[in-house]
């Protein structure tokens, strides 16, 4: 209560919140695409998102395929996946794999999970740890 008063020389109040994950699944967003799929934070001051990588089955595929994460543009993770043989033909199984546990992130910081050789859609799923505002992510 300010007395009726008015608050003119503040400009833009824009307010700070956290959630703090006790329990339960902390899934903030899962994003899929054939090859390549990007997330942008925004409005997070600072924090810590755990990311994980998914690569779909493939039936019928031979080689490697290879995953990278660029974050604002620059590689920070990579990893390969060979084929299996089934008994009658080459393919990749689905793939999962934890890439961060605890990846520091601000606003304006863009991830992009790229499947850079072998077929095969990819998924990027970025997970909260406390002290990250779910609002925080735009597609």
């Amino acid at each position: 209560n300010w007395n009726g008063k008015n608050i003119t020389n503040l400009g833009k109040i824009s307010p700070v919140s956290w959630l703090v994950i006790l329990g339960g699944d902390p899934l903030l967003i899962t994003k899929s695409h054939a090859s390549s799929t990007t997330v942008t934070f925004a409005q997070v001051e600072k924090g810590n998102v755990k990311v994980v990588v998914e690569g779909a089955k493939e039936n019928f595929a031979y080689g490697t395929r290879t995953f990278e994460i660029l974050k604002n543009g620059s590689q920070i993770w990579t990893t390969s996946q060979e084929s299996e043989w089934s008994g009658e033909y080459n393919y990749f199984p689905a793939f999962t794999k934890t890439a961060f546990e605890d990846l520091s992130i601000a606003s304006g910081d863009t991830l992009t999970l790229s499947r850079t050789s072998g077929p095969g859609a990819v998924t990027l799923k970025i997970y909260s740890t406390p002290l990250v505002a779910p609002y925080g992510i735009v597609s």
